[in-house]
């Protein structure tokens, strides 16, 4: 029978207070640092649509609307933002984490259920990556992970007889939040919930139809508050679909299901491989009877949590970079613990859950259905599930707690790495977060923020050039660069047709074109330009003329220009442009009546079967 875990121990009380005091410094460390950094491509998209989401008809996500609220409350703070999105994904992965360990370790002292919980909720700081690099705004992404947090939750607490009505509540909520922010999710999410709960369908069919019932219900609540009615939403977000589709970025149904491949290198493949062997050594050194064995063991443990603090006292001087697959290291976790499960399975007797182990595996998977990008690397944001199947797989009363420190010490160690190599290499900015330096004060919030150098230079004179011509808070700008939405949030202007008026996919200008019915005439002419000249991502002004507007010398008048380095082209240089510099301009337009006029004539003799197909 394996020792209680209990402060009572010395040891025990030592290793413990090391765990929680580094995961607690990594914790700070992040919390701190939300202000140093941003990317103008999808950040902005997200910042445009969460500051004013009703701006935008069309769009099969309605992260925007759920993320506003809070984005009124801290008074469109971008740092309190992403500080609250960080909070709010830790508190809901440390809300799962203690319901586990509460149910499958009662035997636990309180302080090390904490403790351990703490530890387990950690990879969660993992969403604040795409493909391993940083970007801790809010976005469907955040959304859909926490969504999926708390329908894991509802599972666990509908296993538990006094809670399980409470759980399929919860399962309907957390369902409903996933809808709002990825389609594809909620329905790989609704197959699963059926397929959980089919082994005992006689007993369990109330569980589903509460589940669906509170999903329904907090649906129409949230139709009538976007749109006044489910009828309309559900108008709008089959325009959404539509939009979707007609980008050709690879989101349609047909792609949702697919076992996406990746090459790894040899020095990753032999890190792999030498962290399971190392974990594996250490669960079965725990076993053992020998005070020597659980000595030494007790020493790794000490010195790797003092790595992880050591890593995270020396960022500045860390030459770490992110590779787009890095985070997947963690997958070593439950790999190992299973191994050894396999090992010892007589001799410890583990009661594994199937039910519950299964749903662990594949919710990461769940979440990255339907990404364009690789599904393995986007769903290491969701690797928590796997960190917390690798503890499902260790607990029962024959385990002893030293292999429960082993795995809490060791998920603190890569949840500091992964961060540290995430901030190293920021998405699509053109340094790592300890090497930005530039202070600028964010004009929505007036927040003091620490940028990159070409980012803070790009974003100073183009607010510069917009003051020095008469432009005012809240005047619509349509971004032709097809890349820089963010410019338009930090200029304070209105971005309409789209939160991100991407470019560079074969269906993007049509988008656009369509994406700009939704702004009025009056919208529409008045509206300045940013243009890129020869970009890769470009949006041509010719799509104006599909509302009778031309774009022309005679109509816009240049109001500055301003040089932009590698950052605007997504990291990529144009065989064009070798040195990476592109220019930008920003215009404004001449005579915005006459080509009001123009353009509600235009509307009147021509309407786009596009659009009447969607509405």
């Amino acid at each position: 029978m394996a020792r209680r875990i209990g402060f009572k121990y010395g040891w025990s009380i030592v290793i413990n207070l090391m765990i929680l005091t580094v995961a607690a410094v990594l914790v700070s460390f992040v919390f701190n640092r939300m202000h140093v950094g941003v990317d103008l491509t999808d950040e902005g998209y997200y910042l445009n649509w969460i500051s004013n989401p009703w701006l935008y008809k069309y769009y099969a996500s309605q992260f925007g609307y759920i993320y506003h609220p809070l984005y009124q409350v801290l008074g469109g703070n971008v740092v309190y933002l992403r500080q609250a999105n960080m909070l709010i994904s830790l508190f809901l992965a440390m809300a799962l984490a203690c319901q586990l360990v509460a149910q499958y370790s009662p035997e636990y002292p309180l302080a090390s259920k904490v403790v351990l919980s703490c530890c387990l909720a950690l990879p969660a700081l993992y969403i604040l990556m795409i493909m391993g690099r940083w970007v801790p705004t809010p976005s469907y992404n955040s959304l859909n992970f926490q969504g999926c947090l708390i329908a894991v939750s509802g599972f666990v607490w509908s296993m538990q007889s006094h809670r399980r009505y409470w759980g399929a509540a919860l399962i309907g909520l957390g369902g409903w939040l996933v809808f709002m922010a990825k389609p594809s999710t909620a329905l790989f999410l609704s197959v699963i919930t059926i397929l959980y709960f089919s082994p005992g369908i006689r007993k369990d069919w109330p569980l589903v139809l509460i589940a669906g019932i509170v999903a329904i219900i907090c649906l129409l609540l949230s139709g009538w508050w976007m749109d006044g009615n489910l009828a309309q939403f559900f108008l709008r977000f089959k325009g959404g679909l539509l939009l979707v589709e007609l980008m050709g970025g690879d989101h349609s149904l047909a792609n949702l299901f697919k076992l996406d491949l990746f090459d790894v290198t040899p020095l990753f493949k032999f890190q792999f491989s030498l962290t399971c062997a190392a974990i594996m050594l250490g669960l079965l050194m725990a076993q053992q009877i020998s005070v020597w064995s659980k000595s030494l063991l007790q020493i790794i443990i000490i010195m790797i949590v003092a790595f992880a603090l050591f890593r995270l006292l020396n960022h500045d001087v860390s030459a770490a970079k992110s590779n787009s697959y890095h985070t997947l290291i963690i997958l070593a976790l439950p790999f190992a613990s299973f191994l050894f499960a396999q090992c010892y399975r007589k001799k410890c007797a583990f009661k594994v859950d199937f039910r519950l182990s299964a749903l662990l595996i594949v919710m990461p998977y769940v979440y990255a259905v339907g990404t364009n990008n690789n599904y393995w690397q986007t769903a290491a944001g969701a690797s928590v599930f796997w960190v917390l199947l690798c503890y499902l797989i260790l607990q029962g009363k024959t385990i002893s707690e030293q292999s429960h420190h082993l795995i809490a010490s060791v998920v603190v160690c890569m949840s500091t790495i992964g961060v540290i190599a995430a901030m190293n290499t920021p998405y699509r900015q053109t340094q790592g977060l300890f090497s930005q330096t530039a202070v600028w004060t964010e004009p929505n919030a007036a927040q003091a923020m620490v940028l990159s150098d070409d980012t803070a230079s790009y974003l100073q004179t183009l607010n510069q050039i917009a003051t020095g011509n008469g432009f005012k808070k809240k005047t619509a700008v349509i971004d032709l660069t097809g890349h820089h939405p963010g410019a338009l949030y930090f200029m304070q202007a209105c971005a309409i047709g789209q939160a991100w008026t991407i470019g560079g996919y074969s269906g993007s200008e049509r988008l656009a074109a369509v994406a700009l019915q939704q702004a009025s005439c009056d919208a529409l002419a008045s509206a300045w330009l940013l243009i890129e000249k020869h970009g890769r991502r470009a949006i041509t002004d010719q799509i104006l003329s599909a509302h009778g507007i031309a774009a022309s010398k005679a109509t816009y008048h240049v109001a500055g220009r301003l040089q932009t380095q590698r950052l605007t082209d997504w990291g990529a240089i144009n065989v064009e442009h070798p040195d990476g510099v592109y220019t930008h301009y920003l215009v404004k337009p001449v005579d915005a009546a006459r080509q009001a006029e123009n353009c509600r004539q235009y509307r009147k003799a021509h309407s786009d079967p596009l659009l009447a197909l969607i509405q």
